[in-house]
């Protein structure tokens, strides 16, 4: 029934243009209005922007050293050296996005075709990719590595199908240099390609060529050697926690809802496709007797060993899971495309997982196409504001800011980061402090070094009278204490950032004590409007305001990426 219908979607075409056409608009929509954003790119600040190298994460790194936290992908935005050669403009990183994406598309399209029995299921799988919240959050910012791990994949998979057929020496070396350097940007990435060499390397071994069998165990070696690499340089270095607190702290409840986020929300065909085929194709080799295949069936487990990894962990993000598609797609449009996939179970599979994508999925990957294009340049004009306005009301005493509904817990890294903005845009330490009234969710010491701006004179400047509890962060908002108040004269920042609705109403309400001196608008902004959400908001309503506070909930549901500037009269 499902080939029937792909089949004849593909004669008029429609898939194949939907899928080219969205594909070309994520690439140019990377280069209109290309900036910085709040988020993992204020690494960028003390490195690239100020004619430095972008040194591999570590104990160079000037934010934190990865190693104490049993973290090691050195890789991790090594490519962008690449680009500042030519420029260090936001553009020239993201023309490199760009680049990755449309040849990433053109790869993906021509390691699916061998295995699809008609063409449609190549661009509807490819449509689906591109409309996942992990693919356009890894495209959209500029240091999320899974886009990379992606292309990087794609292109040892390409290679390495390649020289299955053709036995040629070039496809052998790119496959060997495409998954090693895969391998040291993200760290699951080691135990899929194991998987995936050893699972090849056994099924195939009677029919393979010696230069086959030898790709798959170099491929084996390059995985053992990382973990040579990890135990030796990373585990005698580490803290108290490896990769996570999650990883560490195990909780079952958390457990159940990380793997509930990547099944119902985020990612259901890897959980609810991926896991199901692979135990089906288990059982029919094992039990019945069905013959392996030498390729998909080590894919498959390829991919279930990459995303068990974040199970085991405990952890979940809506990217990570985002290079399991690679391994995930050639099997299953194979599986489909021959119409084995059929019986109650898989109709029930495709029906919960179509169910997801059309009120989960791609609503959400739709919201952070908008989100993550207006957020950087309405943060950056914000900041240009603060800047010239402080400068402008300086005289000579610090004035305060605050963020609505950012505490001064779990909202330390908003302050740290904006703290760099304004600091790398020329504004002094000694002009501006950042405070909190809202009381920490998580309370606990800053993470991280010291900022590189910061001079040790101008530190002790701001308040020679004051002993900092945590001096490497000479921020109100970062030491303990009472809870100050907001004063006239203070800023109150709205951001996307805040756990508040912040609608018209509350606006309103704030026009009365404050003066509004900017904004920024954001006209093709699109909400979060996925089904989680809209559930979140109806139980929200039903809450009084004493249960909202005491249950912590956030109801910044929306997430608009606006900001607001006021000041207190």
């Amino acid at each position: 029934m499902l080939v029937n219908i792909t089949g004849l979607v593909a004669k008029k075409g429609i898939l194949r243009r939907v899928f080219i056409t969205l594909t070309l608009l994520y690439a140019a929509l990377l280069l209109v209005n290309p900036e910085l954003g709040p988020s993992d790119e204020y690494h960028f600040l003390p490195t690239l922007q100020s004619g430095k190298y972008f040194p591999m994460y570590g104990q160079d790194f000037p934010y934190y050293n990865s190693v104490e936290l049993g973290r090691f992908g050195p890789l991790g935005g090594q490519e962008y050296n690449l680009v500042a050669i030519f420029t260090s403009s936001p553009l020239g990183y993201f023309v490199f996005n760009a680049a990755e994406l449309l040849l990433g598309a053109i790869l993906l399209t021509w390691i699916l075709r061998p295995y699809s029995a008609t063409p449609a299921l190549v661009y509807l799988a490819g449509v689906l990719l591109l409309l996942t919240p992990g693919f356009t959050l890894a495209y959209f910012k500029l240091l999320t590595v899974e886009k990379n791990v992606l292309f990087l994949l794609s292109a040892f998979a390409a290679a390495y199908l390649l020289f299955q057929k053709r036995q040629q020496t070039v496809y052998f070396v790119l496959a060997l240099l495409c998954a090693n350097l895969a391998i040291y940007y993200k760290e699951p990435v080691f135990v899929a390609i194991a998987v995936l060499a050893t699972g090849h390397l056994l099924l195939a071994w009677k029919s393979a060529s010696g230069k086959s069998r030898l790709l798959d165990t170099l491929l084996i070696s390059s995985a053992l050697l990382y973990i040579g690499i990890y135990v030796a340089t990373i585990l005698p270095h580490k803290g108290e926690v490896i990769y996570a607190p999650s990883a560490a702290d195990y909780n079952a409840f958390v457990w159940m809802k990380n793997v509930a986020n990547y099944a119902l929300f985020s990612d259901p065909i890897p959980v609810l496709l991926l896991i199901p085929l692979l135990l089906w194709r288990l059982f029919h080799v094992f039990v019945r007797g069905v013959p392996a295949h030498p390729m998909l069936d080590p894919m498959l487990a390829a991919g279930a060993a990459y995303a068990g990894v974040f199970f085991v962990l405990n952890m979940y993000g809506p990217y990570y899971l985002l290079p399991a598609y690679l391994f995930t797609l050639p099997p299953l449009i194979y599986f489909i495309g021959r119409g084995e996939l059929h019986g109650m179970f898989w109709k029930t599979c495709f029906a919960g997982v179509a169910f997801v994508l059309m009120f989960n999925t791609i609503p959400l990957a739709v919201h952070y196409v908008a989100y993550n294009k207006y957020v950087p340049v309405n943060f950056n004009k914000t900041m240009d504001f603060l800047v010239q306005d402080i400068n402008r009301r300086y005289a000579g005493q610090r004035l305060n800011i605050f963020y609505d509904g950012v505490d001064r817990g779990a909202g330390r890294g908003t302050y740290f980061i904006a703290g760099e903005y304004l600091k790398f845009k020329g504004l002094s330490i000694r002009k501006f402090d950042f405070k909190s009234d809202m009381e920490a969710r998580y309370p606990g010491p800053p993470i991280g070094r010291a900022s590189p701006f910061d001079r040790p004179e101008d530190v002790e400047a701001v308040d020679p009278n004051h002993t900092y509890a945590y001096p490497q962060f000479p921020f109100a908002v970062y030491q303990p204490g009472p809870l100050p108040q907001i004063q006239s004269g203070d800023y109150l920042v709205i951001s996307p950032q805040a756990t508040k609705n912040f609608d018209n109403e509350y606006l309103e309400g704030l026009k009365r004590d404050y003066e509004l001196v900017f904004r920024t608008r954001s006209p093709l902004a699109v909400p979060r409007f996925e089904l989680k959400t809209l559930v979140k908001y109806w139980l929200t309503q039903r809450l009084t305001p004493a249960q909202k506070a005491s249950a912590m909930v956030s109801e910044n549901l929306w997430n608009w990426p606006d900001y607001y500037v006021f000041v207190k009269k």
